[in-house]
């Protein structure tokens, strides 16, 4: 269950961003926190609120393949610890690699790049333990001296001890960043996820059992929230909206603010569910 922290979340992160012009390396360190008022992905009446602590470290290379064309490498830790729903506390590692390709010259020269992503998540809850394989194709552009778009497209695949959290996703991004001067820039984010995802709620709740009333493919008793709780696994799209402001404080220091909002549509009968997300991120770029 991927965690997309809502409306009451103030996340702090320090990290460190890349800077492939300076050096061909880079290295990031992390922490975070978030508060997460539908943590359990319910619908309304069954949303659960908890918040987190988390911390990371990233290690990247950027090397030249040819003339208008590089490969990135990029290996990630991270681990998140949560406040009430324990079983919630994960530690993630990923391995990426990016080839990037410039088919054109000059400066609004649109930028291709093919991702291939594999991790390992290790939850507390066992069965949300998982392998995760993401490939994605974008394309990114400069409108003007001001404004930079992206195009992205992507499937994921997630592999989980217990079915149930076994979910295969179709991705669709699209970005725009709006600088505003020397210092600050506006940004907008687009992102589908088609194809499935998972909700934990009691279907006790509901006179004669929710249960009974969901098209779902796959079910566990959900040992991550309370008793009775029940995790199903939906044939849904989701669709999150974000818009945020990065300010510049220096070549290594930055402050990201980003307000998201998002939203799961089942495609047949089932439980749908929305939210929203409040985050502030402070980055750190070790020159």
């Amino acid at each position: 269950m991927k965690t997309i922290t809502t409306a009451t979340t103030v996340a702090l992160t320090l990290v460190c961003l890349e800077v492939q012009a300076a050096r061909p390396w880079w290295l990031t360190v992390g922490a975070d926190y978030s508060s997460d008022s539908n943590v359990n992905r319910g619908p309304s009446g069954q949303q659960l609120s908890d918040h987190a602590f988390g911390a990371g470290v990233e290690a990247g290379w950027f090397g030249t393949t040819g003339a208008r064309s590089g490969l990135r490498l990029r290996l990630r830790l991270d681990s998140n610890r949560h406040a009430e729903f324990d079983r919630l506390d994960r530690t993630r590692i990923e391995a990426e690699a990016s080839w990037r390709f410039r088919p054109g010259h000059g400066y609004t020269a649109t930028r291709f790049s093919l991702d291939l992503a594999l991790a390992g998540e290790d939850w507390r809850s066992e069965l949300r333990d998982a392998s995760v394989a993401r490939l994605q194709l974008r394309a990114d552009k400069r409108l003007t001296t001001r404004l930079q778009g992206r195009l992205g497209l992507g499937y994921e695949q997630r592999n989980a001890r217990e079915e149930t959290f076994t979910l295969g996703n179709a991705l669709l991004e699209g970005y725009l960043d709006y600088r505003l001067g020397r210092s600050g820039s506006l940004y907008l984010t687009v992102d589908g996820r088609l194809g499935e995802a998972v909700t934990s709620l009691d279907p006790a709740y509901y006179r004669g059992g929710y249960g009974n009333r969901i098209d779902y493919t796959a079910w566990v008793a959900d040992d991550a929230f309370r008793p009775g709780w029940w995790a199903y696994r939906i044939d849904a799209d989701t669709l999150i909206v974000g818009l945020g402001y990065n300010h510049a404080f220096s070549r290594s220091l930055s402050l990201d603010l980003l307000a998201r909002a998002y939203r799961a549509q089942p495609r047949d009968k089932g439980p749908d569910y929305s939210g929203s997300e409040l985050s502030a991120a402070l980055f750190y770029r070790f020159q």
